[in-house]
């Protein structure tokens, strides 16, 4: 199906989708070209829907805010964070060995 016949939600998913498989190609590659892997973490906040039904939505994007804020400090400058869902977040680095991989969920947690 063509993306213009998509519905407008739709194409919004869509275009999101594109821009992350993009990113890992462009990270697949390039850990290729440096003999590294690429790690992927898929981060999902349990019971967030309680924050927001319960405090409130405006206190569910402030926590959302400060657990971006808290990931990207964890992260090396190289590695990407985005948020990809209502309470989700993806990391993507690339990684010489097992043990960096171990570290960065380590440096995350």
């Amino acid at each position: 199906m063509p993306r213009s016949a998509l519905p407008p939600f739709s194409q919004k998913l869509y275009g999101c989708k594109r821009t992350i498989e993009n990113l890992l190609l462009h990270s697949a590659r390039g850990a290729q070209r440096k003999g590294e892997q690429v790690a992927i973490f898929f981060l999902d906040l349990d019971r967030f829907k309680r924050t927001n039904d319960t405090l409130g939505h405006g206190a569910g994007d402030e926590l959302l805010k400060a657990v971006a804020r808290r990931i990207g400090c964890s992260v090396r400058a190289e590695d990407t964070v985005a948020r990809i869902g209502g309470d989700e977040f993806v990391v993507v680095a690339n990684v010489s060995r097992a043990d960096g991989v171990t570290a960065l969920v380590g440096s995350i947690m």
